[in-house]
């Protein structure tokens, strides 16, 4: 990677939220995909893949314009208003659709636990989550878990629909269970057979030489 485009990656903004420390608050130093130096805390040892936050930023962005796109009339989570923004914020009610397209991931062979979007515990965080890139070679991932996670987005719409017919609702709950994994065997059926032509996009976008 060239100096003048590592550059422009360390100009991509962060998305609120990812350049504090989920453990001490203090501020992180970001550092970029393909960077030799770990994100860190500026106070405490925290440490964290280099272009995480770019990632995460990204898959934010990604889902706010999706449901802007979308136009969701009511976005809840356990019946409880929210907005997209808390949906596609990492230290939102981001980490529940990573946990889920983690589970996802897992079930399809594709990438082992922590290899792509895990989640760690953040003291700030809507639910003392956040959502981090899992490792540094996981940037090559980024258009699986992209696609992923807006996936994700769209199947919660599309079980929302089903369980209140003729509202046009995004239920966030409905991708969540206790261990990140589909809560019936009906709803994990209707995850693979909507995730399968978009996993293959992925992977065959991931395989075309960048221009």
């Amino acid at each position: 990677m060239s100096e003048a485009s590592a550059k422009q990656r360390r100009r991509v903004v962060i998305y609120p939220g990812l350049d504090k420390c989920p453990v001490c608050g203090a501020d992180l130093r970001i550092e970029a995909a393909g960077s030799p130096r770990q994100t860190a805390c500026v106070q405490c040892p925290y440490l964290e893949a280099p272009g995480s936050a770019h990632l995460l930023s990204l898959v934010a962005r990604s889902i706010r314009s999706q449901l802007a796109d979308a136009g969701p009339e009511e976005i809840t989570y356990r019946d409880e208003p929210t907005d997209a923004h808390h949906v596609a914020c990492p230290n939102g009610l981001l980490p529940i659709v990573s946990e889920y397209v983690n589970a996802q991931l897992g079930a399809l062979g594709l990438l082992e636990p922590g290899e792509g979007i895990c989640t760690i515990e953040d003291t700030n965080g809507l639910l003392q989550k956040r959502s981090v890139l899992g490792s540094a070679q996981a940037v090559q991932y980024a258009p699986l878990l992209v696609v992923m996670h807006l996936a994700a987005i769209d199947q919660a719409m599309t079980v929302s629909a089903l369980l209140s017919p003729g509202r046009k609702r995004l239920r966030v709950e409905t991708l969540y269970t206790p261990a990140g994994a589909p809560s019936s065997d009906a709803l994990s059926t209707l995850n693979r057979r909507d995730l399968a032509p978009l996993v293959a996009q992925a992977a065959k976008q991931m395989a075309e030489p960048a221009q």
